[in-house]
């Protein structure tokens, strides 16, 4: 829709100018096609191409980041995506040139508008310069380049490209007015024409518009036409008020203010006086470039030509309000800014809806607080409230803290009575949140609470110190704070719901599932919690990455650990993309996690690796400066029985521990209770009060390892310490914990606990049956190969719903026998299995079936898929868990066996039928990495599937990644010919467009 001041025609010589150095300066005034020659070299660049523009008044680091950020995700490239997102506050260079010099294939980065770089931007530019890697390719454009970065060009592979080569040349002019005009021209007005307009785009283009419409009527008109443009010079004001000349002096006016808003739609048109909307405009011949989906701008050139000298007020407030009401905060702040309508900003800024702060970037927001007066400012202190809560939601803590305590000032200058004053009351509350939160002071708690039971307190503010307090409360990690905490950080997740803050009430419900739930054992809820804030945002890698940590954690803790492995393997992937610089914290998360899996499962070390690179990884993990992980770290070791270094890590933690919480002298008693040493666990008990003092949901394991050095010292009391660990598990609504998290001193335990304890009864030790990529059975600790016709009876049962008659067993293994003689073999079999293998197998008359406590990974892998095909369940977090259980085809050790095919070919399509699932949710979340990742998976195990190498291919198209899209295409053309399989006309089709077209959309590629 609209016709661009920066003409579509591409010009050759300019492109192929650009493409001959790394680095391409484009320099030259507004309107010389600078924006225009941007486009067509991300349209001809072979792979992914990015462009972010400065806006506003200045240009600084943070603005290149979030530009950056949001270009990166519109174009689906995902991992550098996260790696800017993830990267420490402003370390812009530090995460994008690791990241560029880890690539292979070419991206191409683009910023426009560099005349707005700040001192600390403009250094940035500078050593992009100087240390931009090959084979990647970086073009900066502005009016005028920084001249630190200008001098850094010297001696570097670069071009620039000014005004003299962006000047038309009379075939380009002629190409761009189209053969319906040029064949009623002769070359010679074409040339006086294009000189006329000096060869500046702009003047060009606006000319060849005049030109267009004249040809639309009659021949004489373009002859008019062409006389009046070569008659005098051709300036961009004489061309566009040329267009306009036609129109009313009101529509001229109102063609003016309007030229100044950022995005323009059929309201806004309309309002300003001009019936019909954005189609009136391109009627008048006005060029109109996009600004967001469904609206409009005009361009900088011709904005610079008409911009009125007076902006109308009552325009500039009534499209404030319509992009409020629009969820376009940023325009709403940058007209007012921009208008200079002081009382006007500070009014949108004091009543800003709590669901539009997360919409704004906070670069703009902090300009757009810049620009009040201190005495607006000092009128109104919360204004830098809402300041804080965008940085916070941007993870910039810093700025966050600094914002409170300026509005904090400001209300002490004013010298004003809090108890009477609502903005006092609203900044001495988000005051007292920030400083509950970070200091474990029950004073401050206290006057939190106070503060509270006011009913005049504002209601985000309300929310906000309900939040606060929880958190702070919930620190002391007592069980009765934990429940308190857990209560409060729950109302403030309902408060900040109802304000329609949803960001703060997902922030708050990671909050609750972290320092109150999991603490106190409730895992469920846990769970509940962090997936309603996943589900808030499935497209936001920040929001993912910070929160499938704790997730994993959970899901460890339950046994689940198909699921946790799913977790951690997407956190791999991402944390490896990004890169260390980009994601350190993530991925000595990733790494916490699977210890905990690792020694929970007996794995001494991986144990150990993984403990070891959280620690050598030094980044803070915790709240304590280490000292939390530390103290875990010592527990997981010491249960996997590498005791030296579970006390040097004890030792390392007590060191750092401020003395806050009883988790590091929890750590100390589970380290002597692992070593045996009954006389010091029961000291350190005695610390913990005999236990009341340690988290609820680790009661239940400090009574079990007090049984066990009772055990180990011959104590009398080993059994009925036991029984309570068990009772006091299944007091948590998880009877199997200690099962699960203490599997062999559980099952030392267990003959005891049962003569006291129903829940010990009732827990089941573990067998389970690994079928999938291989074929092992697991009993605690204890992992079994099955061989030999024991083990081929067994996977015949696990591949066949656990159940067989006796005959159709006997069928399967022994096909040619006779029945009598088949049946004295079954027996043998039997007989071998139990004593062999353990007791798996019942038989009831002449039923076979596996017991059913025993769980097969088969099974378990087909459920998650059920799961994936519910409309009620989250499909792809479904299908992740179910591809980490295949690990390839089933029961492999047996080889070819008749009855086991069907099997094997129904999981393998299944599995088929997972990466697909995931590849369709995160493409639709534009996660467009990992769904070309799960594709390409897809495509390992079933190489000629056509359909796979088109939407892989379609997405690598979609990112920019022409070639990479062409060799995959020719890699399942070979693969379908190789199999005697011909590719479908779809396949070339696809290839064709790929071939002939620089620039695609995914529509235009399907």
């Amino acid at each position: 829709m609209g016709i661009s001041i920066a003409e579509n025609v591409i010009r050759p010589r300019l492109v192929d100018l650009a493409s001959t150095a790394r680095i391409v300066v484009l320099e030259a005034p507004s309107g010389a096609g600078k924006s225009t020659l941007l486009r067509h070299l991300a349209a001809d660049h072979d792979g992914p191409a990015v462009l972010a523009d400065l806006s506003g008044t200045r240009g600084t680091r943070d603005q290149l980041r979030s530009r950056l950020h949001r270009s990166l995700s519109l174009n689906g490239l995902s991992d550098l995506a996260a790696a800017l997102k993830q990267g420490s506050d402003g370390d812009l260079v530090g995460v994008l040139l690791p990241w560029l010099e880890r690539q292979a294939e070419r991206l191409l980065i683009l910023i426009d508008d560099l005349q707005l770089a700040e001192d600390d931007l403009a250094g940035v530019i500078a050593h992009l310069i100087d240390s931009w890697p090959a084979p990647h390719r970086l073009v900066l454009s502005g009016r005028r380049l920084p001249e630190v970065a200008r001098q850094r060009l010297t001696g570097t592979d670069s071009v620039v490209i000014g005004p003299g080569e962006l000047r038309f040349t009379p075939a380009e002019a002629g190409d761009l007015f189209g053969g319906d005009v040029t064949s009623l021209l002769n070359d010679t007005d074409v040339d006086r024409i294009t000189h006329g307009c000096d060869g500046w785009a702009a003047a060009v283009s606006l000319a060849g518009v005049r030109l267009q419409r004249a040809a639309s009527g009659s021949n004489s008109e373009v002859e008019r036409e062409a006389t009046e443009l070569t008659g005098r010079p051709a300036t961009l004001p004489d061309l566009v008020g040329s267009l306009l000349a036609a129109a009313p002096p009101p529509v001229r006016e109102a063609v003016a203010q309007l030229s100044v808003l950022p995005a323009l739609d059929d309201h806004l048109v309309e309002s300003a006086g001009i019936s019909g909307g954005v189609a009136a405009l391109i009627d008048l011949g006005l060029p109109l470039d996009a600004a967001q989906p469904g609206r409009w701008a005009i361009p900088a050139a011709v904005r610079d030509s008409i911009a009125p000298e007076v902006r109308d007020e009552h325009l500039t407030r009534l499209a404030a309000h319509h992009y409020v009401d629009s969820a376009l905060p940023g325009a709403a702040l940058e007209v007012l800014e921009a208008a200079h309508l002081e009382e006007d900003l500070a009014k949108l800024l004091v009543n800003l809806p709590p669901a539009l702060i997360g919409r704004i970037d906070p670069t703009d927001h902090a300009a757009a607080v810049a620009a009040l007066p201190h005495r607006l400012l000092a009128a109104h202190p919360r204004i830098l409230i809402d300041l804080a809560d965008s940085y916070i939601v941007a993870g910039h803590s810093e700025a966050y803290a600094e914002s409170i305590q300026r509005a904090t000032r400001l209300i002490e200058e004013r010298g004003s009575d809090a108890d009477h004053d609502p903005e006092a009351l609203e900044v001495h509350a988000a005051d007292l949140t920030m400083r509950a939160v970070a200091h474990n002071d029950d004073r401050l708690v206290g006057e939190a609470e106070e503060l509270l039971a006011r009913p005049d307190l504002p209601p985000m503010a309300r929310a906000r110190l309900l939040g606060g307090v929880g958190r702070a409360t919930a620190s002391r990690r007592t069980a009765a704070a934990l429940r308190v905490g857990a209560r409060r950080l729950d109302e403030a997740a309902q408060a900040f719901q109802r304000e329609g803050a949803l960001t703060h009430a997902v922030a708050n419900r990671v909050i609750a599932a972290t320092f109150a739930s999991i603490p106190l054992g409730r895992y469920d809820a846990a769970l509940e919690q962090l997936d309603q804030a996943l589900d808030a945002a499935p497209s936001s890698v920040t929001m993912r990455v910070a929160i499938l940590p704790y997730r994993a954690f959970v899901l460890v803790d339950l046994g689940r650990y198909a699921e946790a492995q799913a977790v951690l393997a997407e956190l791999r992937r991402t944390t490896n993309a990004i890169g260390t610089l980009g994601n350190e914290r993530a991925a000595a998360f990733t790494r916490w996690a699977a210890a905990r899996m690792a020694s929970q499962q007996g794995d001494a070390e991986a144990t150990w690796a993984a403990c070891r690179a959280v620690e050598r990884s030094d980044v803070i993990v915790d709240t304590s400066d280490g000292a939390f992980f530390r103290a875990d770290a010592a527990q997981l070791l010491a249960r996997v029985g590498l005791l030296d270094d579970a006390e040097r890590l004890l030792a390392e933690a007590r060191k750092r521990d401020p003395g806050t919480t009883d988790l590091v002298t929890t750590a100390a008693f589970v380290v002597a209770a692992h070593s045996g040493d009954l006389a010091r666990a029961e000291t350190v008990l005695a610390e913990l009060d005999g236990g009341s003092r340690v988290e609820p949901r680790d009661r239940w394991r400090v009574t079990l390892l007090h049984a066990f050095a009772c055990h180990e010292a011959g104590d009398q009391r080993t059994q009925a310490l036991a029984a309570a660990a068990f009772e006091e598990a299944a007091q948590l609504g998880y009877p199997d914990l200690p099962l699960i998290h203490e599997p062999r001193i559980a099952h030392l335990l267990l003959p005891f606990a049962e003569r006291s304890s129903a829940s010990a009864r009732d827990a089941t030790p573990r067998t389970h049956l690994n079928v999938l990529g291989g074929f092992t059975i697991e009993v605690g600790h204890e992992v079994i190969e099955p061989s030999g016709r024991p083990g081929e009876l067994v996977a015949f049962l696990a591949l066949n719903d656990r159940l067989s008659t006796v005959d159709q067993a006997i069928e399967a293994l022994w096909p040619d026998t006779e029945p009598a003689r088949g049946r004295e073999r079954l027996r043998t079999v039997l007989r071998r299995t139990r004593r062999d293998l353990g007791d798996l197998i019942e038989r009831h008359d002449d039923l076979l079936r596996l017991r059913s406590s025993v769980t097969v990974d088969a099974e378990e892998f087909l459920s998650f898929c059920r799961q994936a095909d519910d409309p009620a369940a989250n499909r792809e977090r479904s299908a992740a868990a179910a591809l980490e259980l295949y690990r390839g085809e089933a029961v492999p050790s047996l080889g070819y066996r008749e009855w086991a095919e069907p099997a094997r070919r129904q999981l393998e399509l299944q599995a088929l039928a997972m990466h697909d699932a995931v590849a369709d949710e995160t493409a639709g979340d534009g996660r467009i990495d990992d769904a070309i990742r799960s594709l390409l998976a897809a495509l390992e195990r079933d190489p000629i599937a056509e359909d796979r190498y088109l939407a892989a291919a379609r997405l690598l198209a979609e990112q920019g990644r022409r070639s990479r899209a062409l060799q995959l295409l020719a890699e399942g053309r070979g693969a379908l010919q190789r199999a005697g399989i011909a590719p479908s006309t779809e396949l070339s089709r696809l290839e064709a467009y790929l071939q002939r077209s620089p620039a695609m959309s995914a529509a235009e590629a399907c």
